[in-house]
């Protein structure tokens, strides 16, 4: 009877241990950690808006994940530690799966991590602290669409199977030059005020600013698109237009001031720069809620002096 009443509790105890845990040394009997990584901001918030304008038109959000997103890092952090217990390089996106697979260690123990994934990087250098934070323009320059997502994990028996969404992290401006003279056919344009670092907890901090430069060929309507961070928190970015018709971009043809903008993550800002051939000058326009909206007190010269601020 004793001996029936041990056997008993002995079952009993290996049925629990089943139901409620997993024995790290058989592997076969632990479910792996396993990840899928998706992608959420394929088109930009406002591409209706955009669209409507024939400035720009929507993608196609049933193609491949790599059509979209072309290298990834990621990093695993034990939340009860802070410790990073796994880091998956910058590496390329293969085959054309519409998502995208984490490759985590099989021998994981349960536990509690934050999953930290950066998408369209091209180096790890702007990467911080085992992807805690990114800086988004380094030495003034565009950089990069880059995508990010940090995902808290609960790794047990049950729960060993998810999903994560990769969210744009910068927004991007988009210029239209009409009817612009034949013999204009360089820009150098600086957006100061910009965030210039993203936390794997969607919040930005410092500023800096961009520099970009574009050329043409003599095309009277012109459109450029420049990612960039949004603008940081201690106040409202600009833009600033020199407009050339020399190479060498020495003088300025047209020089405009600075121009308000607010550039938002995930949401497209359009400026429009039309030539008034009569008054020799630039008008200057921003898109808002579809309608375009003059730029007053603007003063746009010749390169000989600096423009004043721009107010809407």
């Amino acid at each position: 009877m004793m001996n029936n009443i041990a056997k008993l509790t002995m079952l009993a105890a290996l049925a629990c241990a089943v139901l409620s845990g997993c024995v790290r040394e058989d592997i076969e009997d632990c479910p792996p950690l396993s990840v899928k990584i998706a992608i959420k901001d394929k088109n930009y918030s406002n591409i209706a808006d955009i669209e409507r304008q024939g400035l720009d038109s929507r993608v196609d959000e049933n193609q491949p994940f790599r059509a979209f997103i072309q290298k990834l890092y990621y990093s695993l952090t034990n939340v009860e530690t802070n410790e990073v217990v796994f880091t998956q390089h910058l590496h390329e996106v293969q085959g054309d799966a519409m998502e995208a697979t984490a490759y985590l260690p099989e021998d994981l123990p349960f536990g509690k991590y934050a999953l930290t994934v950066w998408g369209n990087i091209d180096n790890e250098e702007p990467v911080r602290e085992d992807g805690r934070y990114y800086t988004m323009h380094t030495n003034e320059v565009e950089g990069y669409d880059v995508y990010m997502t940090n995902d808290t994990l609960v790794y047990d028996y049950d729960r060993a199977n998810y999903t994560v969404e990769l969210e744009r992290v910068k927004g991007k401006l988009l210029v239209q030059g009409v009817n612009l003279p034949a013999d204009v056919n360089w820009s150098r344009k600086e957006i100061s005020n910009l965030s210039l670092y993203a936390g794997r907890h969607g919040l930005y901090a410092g500023s800096g600013n961009v520099v970009d430069v574009t050329s043409w060929d003599g095309q009277p309507e012109v459109i450029t698109h420049t990612v960039l961070a949004p603008t940081a928190e201690d106040g409202n970015s600009t833009v600033q237009f020199n407009l050339y018709d020399d190479e060498a971009m020495t003088k300025p043809r047209f020089e405009t001031g600075q121009i308000g903008i607010d550039i938002d993550r995930n949401t497209i800002e359009v400026v429009r720069l039309d030539y008034n051939g009569e008054a020799d000058k630039l008008d200057v326009y921003i898109l808002v809620n579809s309608h375009w909206q003059h730029i007053y007190d603007l003063d746009i010269d010749d390169g000989a002096g600096k423009g004043k601020t721009a107010k809407r």
